[in-house]
Order: structure tokens, then sequence, then C-alpha cells
């Protein structure tokens, strides 16, 4: 068979490591078909040299506008020269009419919750939401199968899009390959807080990523929180809210209980997750969040907002809090500090999650495989 697999517009975040776990394994584990890979530039996606089956096709940094532009000029000549059997869109869309059958992996949450859940956002954001759904909604005709990553995502993507739920499969995420080291070192960010209980906060800076109420939690019970350190990963560029947020940790005097280090390569992420005592995730908004298998995987515990989504993915093996409330925020983390039991508990729980219900990235997409009865080893 002849696949296209479209990941050119997963740049960041989750989506860049969902594209490339994806783009990698794939040919691995199917390598009896002809692939054509589409990626963005600048993202280090694996290049596949030397590989006969596979043809790179790498798209420019772009706009959404200039994208369906590029799309129309130069990425659909080349999928019909290719003459797939598939077409696979990894990043939320598929063509309008594809030459052959075609599936989506949805993983942008924005598109299937209220905008009540992303309301700190700004109205030129919600517009591209906006558009992102039309554009979604005018791809599924000709989309043969959907893949959510949850039961919850696949029943809210079925009532919203109005879709048989029976063209809708569940593609879950998996531990990525790219953040499985050894790596067990105390990066030095870190070594002059040894004594305090770190609370690891990975994720770059977006407005449903609610990092703000972690600041103004620190702000009000700053003398309670005195003992901790919140590790941040964000950098000023991300998000227009993001200058702001770290120049209120300067201005509040929050940096000697708030460290920003940036954002961190998935290859030195073991170190972090080693030396810190808890993964603290308050957001308001997710797909999945690799993040939650992750801490299960390094044996951290679990402090996350008390939504549909967190308790799909997470079950019994998280300590749930109100994330809108800072009170809620603040006595999950002193019960969590507090508590040796009870983070002995949430690791044992996300031990016997990761292992009883979620799987590897080569398991995952032979069952993807099975989905769109395409062969493989």
């Amino acid at each position: 068979m002849r696949i296209v697999l479209l990941a050119h517009n997963l740049r960041v975040a989750g989506g860049l490591s969902v594209g490339k776990n994806i783009v990698t394994t794939l040919p691995d584990i199917a390598p009896m078909h002809d692939y054509l890979i589409v990626v963005p530039a600048g993202c280090d996606y694996p290049e596949f040299e030397g590989q006969a089956n596979v043809t790179m096709l790498v798209a420019p940094s772009m706009g959404l506008l200039k994208r369906a532009r590029w799309e129309r000029s130069v990425l659909r000549p080349q999928i019909t020269q290719f003459q797939p059997d598939w077409i696979w869109g990894l990043g939320n869309l598929g063509l309008k009419n594809p030459p052959c059958k075609q599936a989506v992996l949805f993983h942008d949450t924005h598109l299937i919750y209220p905008e009540s859940h992303f309301a700190t956002e700004s109205f030129v954001y919600k517009l591209k939401k906006r558009f992102l759904r039309f554009l979604l909604r005018r791809c599924l005709p000709k989309t043969d199968i959907v893949f959510c990553q949850t039961q919850t995502s696949r029943n809210r993507f079925a009532k919203v899009y109005n879709r048989d739920i029976d063209t809708i499969a569940v593609c879950p995420n998996a531990v990525s390959a790219f953040c499985q080291t050894d790596t067990i070192s105390t990066p030095e960010s870190l070594k002059p807080f040894d004594d305090r209980f770190k609370l690891f906060v990975l994720t770059k800076c977006y407005g449903h990523k609610n990092i703000q109420t972690i600041l103004d939690t620190y702000n009000e019970f700053r003398d309670e929180l005195k003992d901790t350190l919140c590790v941040l990963t964000i950098e000023a560029n991300q998000h227009p809210i993001a200058p702001g947020l770290l120049q209120r940790i300067e201005d509040e005097r929050l940096g000697n209980v708030i460290l920003n280090v940036g954002p961190l390569d998935q290859t030195i992420l073991s170190s972090y997750y080693h030396s810190c005592d808890a993964l603290l995730l308050p957001t308001l908004l997710e797909s999945f969040s690799g993040t939650y298998l992750e801490a299960m995987n390094f044996h951290v515990p679990i402090l996350t907002s008390d939504l549909d989504f967190a308790h799909d993915v997470c079950g019994d093996a998280a300590l749930y809090f109100d994330p809108h409330s800072t009170l809620a925020m603040r006595d999950a983390i002193l019960q969590c500090k507090t508590d040796a039991a009870l983070r002995d508990d949430l690791i044992r729980r996300g031990q016997d999650r990761l292992q009883s219900l979620f799987r590897s990235w080569d398991e995952i997409l032979r069952d993807a495989l099975d989905a769109m009865d395409i062969p493989h080893q």
C-alpha cells in the first residue's frame, strides 16, 4: 500500500511529540508499505535517510491561510503524483476531497469543548479555532475514520459533529520514546532547592493551561507554600500572556517559590521528573496529555484538574482539585507534601494504571492500522 502521513501542522508541545512518535514508528512496524511523510521544517522530525520506501516533503513555517494555499499548490499535486491508498491526517485535519480513503487523528479539544473552557484566550485566538472547526467540518464527509485519544473525546466529538460513533476509534497516547532515558542526575537549576518539595509544571504557556492560577495561589498563600518550589517550563514567546506571567513572578517577588527553567528537550525530561516530588497540572482543557503518562512512568504523583479529560486518563491515580480555586490548589499541594502514604499510593496506582491500560506506540499503531485494514508486522 501507499500511505500519506500529514504531520506538517504538528510543530509544538504535545502535538509535536505525537507526530514524531507516529512517523518514526509506523514505517518500522509496517515496512512493506511506501510512505509520503509531510513534516514541518525546523522541528527535528526524523529524516529517514537510506529508507527507499519513505519520501519526505518538508513544509515551511506558515500561518493558516498560507498553509491552505500551500496545500493546494504544493501538497495536493505531490499527493496526486504519489497515488496513495490511504491518507492519515495526524494534525486534526484531512483533505476536503482526498483521492483515496482518509483517516484523521483528532487531538485539539478546543474544537469539541465550549469556549468557556478557554475564556482567557484572545478574540483572535477564538476566531482561529472557529476557522479550524470550519476546516474540520469540511473534511469530515470524506473522512472514513476519526481517531480520538480518549473515550471522553470520542463521545464529545460524536455529539459536536453529529458523527456516527462507530466511525470514531480510540487511538491513545503513549510515553514518548524520546524521553525514555536513564538520566537521573539532578539538573543544575534544581540543585539549590534540594530541601524543597518540588512541583513540576511541564507545559508550554497557553491560556487553557491555567498557569495564572498557580501564580495566584503562590501569591495568596506564600507563607504556607514557602517550603515548596513550583518548576515552570515556559518562555515569553509562547503566548501573548507569557510575558505578563513572567513579569508577575518578578513583580510579586515569587522567584523564591516559582522557578521558570524554560522549555526542556524531551531527552532531559527524565532528570526533572526524578528530581521533582509531584506533577502539578491545573489545565482546563486537554485531549489526553502524555505528561500524565510520563509522570506515572517516572513514579511521580499527579495533582491535576477535577475535569472529565483528566479522570479519563488518570482514573484513581491522581489527586484532583478545582482548577479555578486557589484554595483548592493550595490544599492539594499541602496534602501531597505532608502525606507520604498518599504519595506512595498515587505512585502505585499510576504504575498499575500505566501497565494495565496503556501500551507502547508500537501496539497503539498496530491497532490503528487494523482499524484502517492496513497490513503490518
